[in-house]
């Protein structure tokens, strides 16, 4: 019983980990996404005000 309840724990130890990769992941690539976005906003917000 006891080694059924070993693995168990490392086998949900292993899907923690590996959710916590994706998730890391994802947010990293969210931070990324954003620091685009507002590059590219801050560029063509500088070309409109030398257009006017």
């Amino acid at each position: 019983m006891s080694n059924n309840n070993n693995k168990s724990k490392s086998a949900i130890s292993l899907q923690e980990s590996w959710a916590s990769n994706i998730s890391d992941y994802i947010l990293l690539r969210r931070q990324q996404t954003h620091v685009a976005y507002d590059a590219t906003n801050a560029k063509t917000n500088d070309e409109s005000k030398k257009n006017q």
